[in-house]
C-alpha cells in the first residue's frame, strides 16, 4: 500500500487486498478497518487543505450574486428596495455602489455590509503599497474598501 494522497486506492480496494480473518467476527473486523481507512483519507483532505491545494481553494470560493463567478472576495451589500443581503464581487460592486462604501446619491437603497475573504487563497486586505514620494492618503483612498484591489 502506498501512503499518497494522490494514488490512493479506495477502503474497499485496500480491505480486498488484506487476507480475511479466519474468525468468526469477521464483520467486526471489516467495519474497524474501514473506520480506519476512512479516518486516514479525511486527515489526508485535512492536510492537503492546510498546504493550500488548489482543490482547497477553488472549494472555499463562493460566488458573486450578480455576475455568477467565483470569486476569493465578496463584499456584502443591501442593493435594491428588497434589503435583502447580497454577496457582490468587487467588479459588481462598483456598479451597485458608484465606487463609494457609503453609496451616492445614483444609489439609494445601497447599504455596505462588510468584507468576505477567503482565507485558504491567502487574500490579504491590505492595500498595496506604492513606492511614489507622497505617503498621505487622501480621503477618497480610505473610502475604498481595501478588498477591491486585491483583484
Amino acid at each position: 500500500m502506498t501512503d499518497m494522497v494522490d494514488d490512493k486506492p479506495t477502503p474497499q480496494a485496500q480491505l480486498a487486498q488484506q487476507e480475511p480473518p479466519s474468525s468468526s467476527s469477521s464483520k467486526d473486523l471489516d467495519e474497524k478497518a474501514l473506520r480506519k481507512l476512512h479516518k486516514k483519507q479525511v486527515k489526508a483532505e485535512r492536510a492537503a487543505a492546510r498546504r493550500g491545494d488548489d482543490s482547497a481553494i477553488e472549494a472555499a470560493q463562493k460566488t458573486c450574486d450578480l455576475c455568477q463567478g467565483s470569486k476569493n472576495v465578496l463584499i456584502r451589500c443591501q442593493i435594491d428596495d428588497t434589503q435583502q443581503w447580497k454577496m457582490v464581487c468587487p467588479k459588481c460592486w462598483k456598479d451597485v455602489s458608484g465606487g463609494k462604501i457609503d453609496g451616492d446619491e445614483k444609489h439609494e437603497f445601497y447599504r455596505y455590509g462588510g468584507i468576505w475573504k477567503n482565507h485558504k487563497a491567502g487574500v490579504s486586505g491590505k492595500k498595496p503599497k506604492h513606492k511614489s514620494s507622497t505617503t498621505n492618503s487622501t480621503t477618497e483612498d480610505s473610502a475604498i474598501p481595501t478588498a477591491t484591489l486585491d483583484q
